[in-house]
């Protein structure tokens, strides 16, 4: 079963309906038992940084993703649920990550669009009607940052 963590906010159900379809079991559980017990995690998002990391928190989550990464079960990071892995994330202040991976999530610089970032580094060819309400944050780490475009990942060249 692949565990599709619920900490209040996310795409939960597209998210489990998503790995149905493809034929996997999932649940969606806040459940620190389920999750240690599934063969691999999702951490959705959907919302503000700082409003997501505080309700990982008070839900009581935070401890078990970390012994989950540190297992090596397969975890995957959508959206805003990647972000979180980061050190600190700038949207609305600067706030705290889980600071799994080491970097910040910062805003697109002034002047670059999102739509700009995923036009240009697409090796897809895709065009403005695949995609729509991106949010636009860059995850930096190592020495190439990540583009985080909700809901596309996009590794910038």
């Amino acid at each position: 079963m692949i565990a599709i963590i619920d900490y209040g906010v996310g795409n939960l159900r597209s998210v489990q309906k998503a790995f149905e379809r493809v034929g996997h079991t999932a649940a969606v559980t806040s459940n620190p038992k389920e999750i240690d017990n599934a063969k691999a995690v999702v951490l959705p998002g959907v919302g503000a940084f700082a409003k997501c990391m505080s309700n990982l928190n008070e839900y009581g989550l935070v401890d078990i993703i970390y012994k989950t990464i540190e297992k090596g079960k397969p975890f995957l990071g959508i959206c805003l649920g990647m972000q979180l892995l980061f050190t600190e994330g700038e949207e609305f202040g600067i706030h705290k990550g889980l600071d799994i991976i080491k970097g910040k999530v910062k805003r697109f610089p002034d002047g670059m669009k999102a739509d700009d970032a995923i036009l240009k580094n697409s090796s897809h060819g895709l065009e403005q009607s695949y995609y729509k309400e991106v949010a636009s944050f860059i995850a930096g780490c190592c020495r190439q940052p990540l583009c985080i475009l909700c809901p596309l990942l996009l590794l910038c060249a």
